[in-house]
């Protein structure tokens, strides 16, 4: 009985004094692009576009939003893509995207590290 009650108050405790890290309130902050498929930035990729900056955005309401920078092999001139959608958390460090344009996609966190992996094998690393 001692142990459950123990048990029982360490958990109020972690949710009166903050929580779970691993909620929307827990994993919410900017998270800017450090590396893709494990490379520094800028990043040229086989087709010659050069990805050269990015950030990720976690909001405790389960939204995100995200901005890449980014020059196609055709133009000198860098332009940015965003994106935007829902999210759901996964114990123990997955997370599920929900494109606001449709379609579906997942990460993983270890402390303020985001891994994004994309269908076509590219793997996107940003940090808190």
């Amino acid at each position: 009985m001692r142990r459950l009650a123990s048990v029982v108050l360490t958990g109020a405790l972690l949710t009166a004094c903050g929580g779970n890290p691993f909620s929307p309130e827990g994993v919410s902050g900017v998270y800017n692009l450090v590396s893709v498929n494990g490379n520094a930035l800028p990043w040229t990729s086989d087709q010659g576009a050069t990805i050269s900056a990015g950030s990720f955005s976690l909001n405790a309401n389960n939204t995100y939003s995200s901005s890449v920078t980014i020059k196609p092999p055709s133009s000198n001139i860098p332009g940015t893509v965003t994106g935007s959608g829902t999210f759901e958390l996964v114990e123990p460090d997955t997370i599920r995207f929900t494109r606001s344009i449709g379609g579906m996609f997942s990460g993983t966190l270890d402390g303020n590290r985001l891994t994004l992996s994309e269908e076509d094998g590219d793997s996107f690393v940003f940090e808190k």
